[in-house]
């Protein structure tokens, strides 16, 4: 394996930038919060029906930065991704450092090995005296010294390796993990702001024909999405749908959801215009389209209550 140099600078780099736009975005949160709370005490002090329009104004601004929280809490999500990457980098910066001084000890160790004597030199140092053990290396600790420079270096090599094929692993899943929920989030951020803007349109008055439908989607989904997720919930847990906890779960969520949702169902269908064609999908069609787990969870509901 070549062994590449990890260099973390640009890493380092891109994390601080995305701290200080999560920081960024918590000021905007802040600042937008104090905004929502003065519009509703400018409310308060407003005469009816105005109030009652600030009132739901305000509320789907609350929702609007409720979304960007999700946003912000998933570029944080990222960001910690990436701080985890640059550890596991600095790591293995710390073993090429440690190889880097194994090598220069075994180059050592190598170049201190006795050479042997030939004969005209032992005859012609045979008349000297005998030197001790103390004062030169035996051929025995040198070959000692060189064999276990040779194993530290091979064993951080191993290591090494281990290392950075973790690395490779790491960076790949950071890179489309992170991404992907971050983005995940950044679209269901702009969707759920195009919604509220478009219900904010109708309560207004200034809606267009098939704002209606869009009031009536978006009411829908509201309801839908908590069944929609003890649905997953249940679904993950097939094993122990029979359980009691479930059957609490269904009477305490689902089954008000559901007649809560079916209320506002009538209540949404009759804004809709008579004509179809000024929707951009039938009656049948939208309840077929929006609502795909309401069959799963009359199916659910008849098997298990």
């Amino acid at each position: 394996m070549v062994h590449r140099s990890a260099d973390s600078r640009l890493l380092a780099n891109l994390i601080s930038h995305e701290k200080e736009y999560t920081n960024q975005l918590q000021s905007l949160l802040n600042l937008s919060h104090a905004s929502f709370n003065s519009l509703s005490a400018y409310a308060a002090s407003s005469p009816p029906p105005a109030s009652q329009v600030i009132l739901a104004v305000a509320g789907s601004l609350s929702n609007v930065d409720n979304a960007l929280r999700l946003y912000a809490a998933a570029v944080e999500e990222w960001t910690k991704y990436l701080k985890e990457l640059k550890d596991l980098e600095d790591e293995v910066g710390n073993v090429m450092r440690d190889r880097e001084i194994l090598v220069t000890r075994l180059l050592k160790a190598s170049k201190s090995t006795p050479k042997p004597s030939s004969n005209r030199d032992s005859l012609m140092f045979s008349s000297s005296p005998p030197a001790s053990s103390s004062t030169l290396p035996g051929p025995m600790s040198a070959n000692k010294k060189l064999q276990t420079a040779q194993a530290e270096l091979q064993a951080c090599e191993a290591h090494l390796a281990k290392k950075e094929l973790e690395l490779d692993g790491k960076r790949s899943s950071a890179i489309r993990d992170g991404l992907r929920i971050r983005f995940r989030a950044l679209g269901q951020c702009g969707w759920r702001w195009s919604e509220i803007g478009k219900e904010v349109e109708v309560v207004l008055g200034f809606g267009e024909q098939g704002s209606a439908y869009y009031l009536v989607v978006s009411r829908l989904i509201r309801f839908l999405l908590p069944c929609q997720y003890t649905l997953n919930h249940l679904q993950q847990n097939s094993t122990t749908v029979h359980h009691p906890t479930c059957h609490q779960l269904l009477h305490r969520n689902l089954l008000p959801r559901l007649g809560l949702l079916l209320e506002v169902l009538h209540q949404s269908i009759r804004q809709l215009p008579t004509s179809t064609q000024t929707l951009k999908l039938p009656r049948a069609r939208l309840l077929h389209h929006h609502l795909p787990c309401t069959s799963q969870f009359l199916r659910l509901t008849r098997s298990t209550i």
